[in-house]
C-alpha cells in the first residue's frame, strides 16, 4: 500500500488533505484519475456543506464512497478504484447526486398543487427554438400523461419551474464541467430555485440519436423527474437512471420503476384531469370572475388564474390560485377584503374561505352563515364598503347588503340591481371599491360608479386594469 495525497475543495475555498491508501493493483492510476474520482464522489455521493437545501450527512472514507457507487450501479463491490469503476465515472450523466440526500422517496418532496407553471428562460444555440419547444413539450407530456399534473408555459418570473441553458459557473454553486460530463441538473420542488432545471449549453444538443450528441428530450424528461420530486433509480431501464441513455422519444412510456415513483407522489391521471390554459390578459373580450383590493393593490381572478397589480404600476404578479393559496383547488366567483380585520374573503359556489392577510391562515365555511336562503347557490360578485361597514353581494339580477358590524343581513333585501345601480344593465361579474368608488365589472366592460350619487363616472375595458392598451 502507498499513500496518495488528495486536495479536497469545499465551498469556502479552504483546503484540507487526506492520506488515502491506494491498493497495489491500481497504483498505475494517475494522480489526475484519483483526483477526478474524489471530486466525482464528493459531488454525487456526499454533499455536506454545499447545499443549504439538503440535510447534512457524514462524509465517508474514499473506499466507503467507492462501495456505494459500485453497489448503486451493480458493479463488483470492492471499494477499489479499479478501471471499470473509473470508466463508469467518466460517462456522461445527470448532475444530481445518487444516494441518501436525494434518494427516491427520501422525504416525499412534491408540489402541493397540480397546475405547474414553467418558463423557458433561454434557448440553446445548437437547435432551433421550434425544436427546443418540441423537446420540452414531449418531456412534459411524459409526466402529465400518468399524473394529474398539468404544465402551463408562462413568461412570469415566478414560474414554478425555470428551465435555462447555462455553462460553467452559472450562479448556483454547481458549475458545469464542459462537454461530455454533467449534462444538466435540477432542484427538488420548493420555493426560490426549487424545481429549476439547468442544462449545460456546451453540450451538443440534438433531436434524436446522434453518436456525438445528446438528445434534448431524454435529458429534459429526466431532469423534470427531479423537478417533480424524484431521485435517481438503480434500474438501467428507468428514465431516472443517472447515466445518459437514449430512449426513442416518439411514443415513449415510463418504466414501471418511474411510474411507481411518480404516482406515489401525485397519484394516477384520471378522466376528470384536464389541462387549464392561462387567460390572455390583453384579450379585448376578457372578463373577470372576481376582483378585490388587497393592501395597496388589486387582485383579479379568471378561470383559476389571478393577477396581483398595484395602482399605476406597469407590471403585475400573476399565477394560478393554487400557487398562492394551495388549499384552494378551484376558481373564484367573488372576493372582497375587510382591511381593518386584515381579512380576505374568497367565494366559490356555497363555500367561502376566510384568509388572514398577515399570517395567511385559511379556514372555510358556508355562505348560509350570512343568512342567505337556500335558493342562493352562487355569489356573482361582492364588495365591502368601508364607509358604510357593509358588504354588498350580487346574485343574478339582485343584490344583498350585509351589516359587518352587527353581523346580520340588512332588512329590505334583496333589491333589484337595475333599480339601485342605474346604467348597469347586464349581469355583474366582479366588483371592488377604490378611492370611494365602486368598480363594477360586467362582461368585458368596467364601470367606475359613484354609489352615493347613483351615477356612472366613467367606463373602460376590463383589460385596461391589467395595463393593456385598447
Amino acid at each position: 500500500m502507498q499513500c496518495t495525497w488528495l486536495v479536497l475543495l469545499v465551498l469556502s475555498n479552504s483546503e484540507f488533505y487526506a492520506c488515502l491508501p491506494v491498493p497495489k493493483e491500481f497504483q498505475s492510476m494517475t494522480q489526475q484519475d484519483v483526483s477526478f474520482a474524489e471530486k466525482y464522489l464528493q459531488q454525487f455521493y456526499s454533499m455536506d456543506g454545499i447545499s443549504p437545501h439538503r440535510r447534512k450527512r457524514y462524509i465517508g472514507t474514499f473506499q466507503s464512497k467507492i462501495r456505494k457507487l459500485q453497489d448503486f450501479f451493480g458493479l463488483d463491490v470492492t471499494g477499489s478504484l479499479n478501471p471499470e469503476t473509473l470508466a463508469l465515472m467518466k460517462e456522461p450523466r445527470c448532475g444530481v447526486p445518487d444516494v441518501e440526500n436525494y434518494e427516491l422517496y427520501a422525504n416525499k418532496s412534491k408540489w402541493t398543487w397540480n397546475i405547474i407553471t414553467y418558463r423557458l428562460v433561454n434557448y440553446t444555440r445548437k437547435l432551433t427554438a421550434k425544436e427546443v419547444d418540441k423537446a420540452i413539450n414531449m418531456s412534459l407530456k411524459v409526466w402529465s400523461d400518468v399524473t394529474p399534473l398539468n404544465f402551463v408555459k408562462t413568461d412570469n418570473e415566478d414560474a414554478d419551474i425555470m428551465i435555462k441553458f447555462a455553462s460553467k459557473d452559472h450562479g448556483d454553486f454547481f458549475p458545469f464541467d464542459g462537454p461530455r460530463g454533467t449534462l444538466g441538473h435540477a432542484y427538488e420542488p420548493g420555493e426560490g430555485i426549487g424545481g429549476d432545471i439547468h442544462l449545460d449549453e456546451e453540450e451538443v444538443w440534438t433531436m434524436g440519436y446522434i453518436k456525438k450528441g445528446y438528445d434534448l428530450f431524454n435529458v429534459v424528461a429526466h431532469e423534470l423527474g427531479h423537478a417533480l420530486g424524484l431521485g435517481h433509480s438503480k434500474d438501467p431501464n428507468a428514465l431516472m437512471y443517472p447515466k445518459y441513455k437514449f430512449f426513442q422519444p416518439k411514443g415513449y412510456q415510463l418504466s414501471p420503476d418511474d411510474l411507481i415513483g411518480i404516482q406515489s407522489l401525485y397519484g394516477p391521471r384520471t378522466k376528470q384531469t384536464v389541462a387549464v390554459p392561462i387567460p390572455e390578459k390583453c384579450d379585448p373580450n376578457l372578463s373577470f370572475d372576481a376582483a378585490t383590493t388587497i393592501g395597496n393593490g388589486f387582485l383579479f381572478f379568471k378561470d383559476g388564474y389571478m393577477w396581483l397589480r398595484k395602482p399605476f404600476a406597469m407590471e403585475s404578479m400573476e399565477g394560478f390560485i393554487q400557487s398562492y393559496f394551495p388549499k384552494i383547488q378551484t376558481s373564484i366567483d367573488a372576493a372582497y377584503e375587510i382591511p381593518e380585520r386584515m381579512k380576505l374573503y374568497l367565494y366559490n359556489g356555497v363555500t367561502y374561505w376566510n384568509i388572514n392577510a398577515f399570517t395567511m391562515e385559511i379556514s372555510s365555511s358556508s355562505i348560509y352563515d350570512f343568512g342567505f336562503p337556500s335558493s342562493v347557490i352562487l355569489i356573482d360578485a361582492a364588495v365591502y364598503l368601508h364607509r358604510n361597514k357593509t358588504t354588498l353581494f350580487f346574485v343574478g339580477e339582485e343584490y344583498w347588503s350585509y351589516n359587518e358590524v352587527l353581523q346580520v343581513m340588512e332588512s329590505g333585501y334583496p333589491k333589484k340591481i337595475k333599480d339601485e345601480f342605474p346604467g348597469i344593465n347586464n349581469r355583474v361579474s366582479a366588483t371592488l371599491e377604490f378611492e370611494g368608488f365602486i368598480y363594477i365589472f360586467s362582461g368585458s366592460q368596467a364601470y367606475v360608479y359613484n354609489y352615493e350619487e347613483k351615477v356612472i363616472m366613467s367606463s373602460m375595458k376590463v383589460n385596461a386594469l391589467l395595463g393593456c392598451q385598447n
